[in-house]
């Protein structure tokens, strides 16, 4: 995610966006006739592969005449996304530390927001919403402490906000039965964004501190919903000058009494574009992915199949055209898709897909201002569609949904099988087999990517007559 600095000087996109829409009308039509116009609620125990974040992403509907996020929604929802990942905010819902949750009446304290009108605008357009648990405290990220510190939640209050959120919002919420919408409960939730860099973690990133908030805020979101999948949140490679702590130091500690501690984990391969061709820009985000499944196969094992047994989400991902062609982006996620659908998915098991942003902002200043999938007028109106924003579309519509992972059951830290019995005739002593992991470097010209698989080498016999005699 960008910086909170950098989401309030987007603000002004979003001015006159119902005058601006012309430059679009060809793309909505051309995706809207693919689509049913009507809402359809995604089955349980699936979400949306491919989805969006936007710099206001939890500010969409705010009452102000200038904006109009339905808008958004409409061209959106049109154009065949399903998925919208947004904050969700204690601070927005109960400022007073009062341990009453208010997701109804528009907060004071941030802009005028509702959750209430998010979830139920979403899920009108047929969009679920992936929200991403935080705090802020003004415009920084503010995150709880075990005694409340500096004015911040407690981990206990932030638990009881995540309850009360999924009490609203997930299977059976009480927002539901009187949305006059069709239900789009959320399944699955991300807790925190980007919490091994230092800025979004009270500028002092800790893989202790961030593991006891994630696990308290576990518990109370699966003592509402047994089947809620929890998601770390998003994973970052790049310090950005802030403290920083390295995504595998994050899963180690995450995970050290308990393998199941998480459903999946979230991350963010973003790369420098500068230089890179289409190719460059789609292997070097594959990279990350490959190094994150490297490490949760080391951490928490395999599955059945071979790759790590939580799912990664890749909940922010982009380029900017501060740093390469428009065009050459749109052709690096035509590539990314693609060698996710080949071998990725499977291999790293890959869970939904979501660019980050969905339109510029106004004044480009920096990498970040350049993400979207949409063209900003300086004036803050909106300037049409980027050359990735049709591929983006057809690889929303084409993906459809996928399975969540399963909601795992806390377990016991994970111990590296290194021998295995191989059944055999009844009295036959089993034989023992070293599992070894064997790695080599594939890929094309610009980036190579580690790939390992599990190889058997028999232990060595006792029998004297099966060794090889030294020279």
């Amino acid at each position: 995610m960008a910086t909170t600095d950098q989401r309030e000087a987007g603000l002004g996109r979003w001015l006159h966006l119902a005058s601006k829409r012309l430059a679009r009308a060809a793309v909505v039509t051309l995706f809207a006739t693919l689509l049913c116009g009507t809402a359809v609620a995604h089955a349980d125990g699936t979400i949306p592969a491919i989805g969006v974040n936007s710099i206001q992403s939890d500010g969409i509907l705010l009452p102000n005449d200038d904006w109009n996020g339905l808008g958004e929604l409409d061209f959106a929802s049109q154009a065949g996304v399903q998925l919208y990942r947004a904050r969700m905010q204690l601070n927005c819902v109960d400022p007073d530390h009062t341990g009453t949750f208010n997701f109804t009446a528009p907060s004071p304290n941030c802009y005028g927001l509702s959750y209430d009108a998010l979830v139920g605008a979403l899920a009108a357009h047929g969009i679920t919403l992936l929200p991403v648990l935080m705090n802020f405290a003004g415009n920084t990220p503010q995150p709880p402490t075990s005694d409340g510190a500096n004015g911040s939640p407690t981990t206990a209050e932030f638990a009881a906000f995540a309850a009360a959120a999924v009490a609203r919002y997930g299977p059976g919420g009480t927002y539901w039965a009187s949305c006059g919408c069709t239900p789009e409960p959320i399944q699955a939730w991300e807790i925190w964004n980007e919490e091994n860099n230092g800025y979004w973690w009270d500028n002092d990133a800790s893989a202790s501190g961030y593991a006891a908030v994630f696990d308290a805020t576990r518990t109370a979101l699966r003592s509402v919903d047994p089947h809620a999948r929890v998601v770390v949140g998003g994973l970052v490679w790049a310090a950005d000058g802030q403290s920083f702590v390295k995504p595998e130091q994050m899963i180690a500690a995450l995970t050290a009494n308990n393998a199941n501690a998480f459903d999946a984990v979230a991350v963010h391969p973003y790369t420098e574009a500068q230089g890179e061709d289409a190719e460059g820009l789609a292997d070097s985000a594959i990279d990350y992915i490959n190094e994150m499944a490297a490490d949760l196969i080391k951490t928490t094992g395999r599955s059945a199949t071979g790759g790590p047994r939580q799912q990664i989400w890749v909940t922010e991902m982009g380029w900017s055209d501060t740093q390469a062609a428009p065009a050459t982006i749109a052709r690096g996620f035509q590539d990314f898709i693609g060698d996710v659908n080949a071998t990725a998915r499977a291999a790293d098991n890959i869970g939904p897909i979501l660019w980050y942003m969905l339109s510029d902002n106004s004044t480009i200043t920096t990498r970040a201002d350049g993400l979207g999938l949409l063209y900003t007028n300086s004036n803050g109106s909106d300037a049409g569609p980027k050359p990735i924003w049709p591929v983006f579309a057809a690889a929303a519509q084409s993906e459809g949904t996928i399975a969540l992972p399963p909601a795992l059951s806390d377990t016991g830290p994970y111990v590296a099988a290194t021998t295995e019995g191989a059944s055999g005739s009844k009295g036959a002593k089993a034989s023992k087999e070293k599992i070894l992991v064997r790695c080599v470097k594939v890929g094309r010209r610009h980036h190579k990517r580690l790939v390992c698989t599990r190889v058997k080498k028999h232990a060595k016999r006792k029998n004297a007559k099966h060794k090889k005699k030294s020279k």
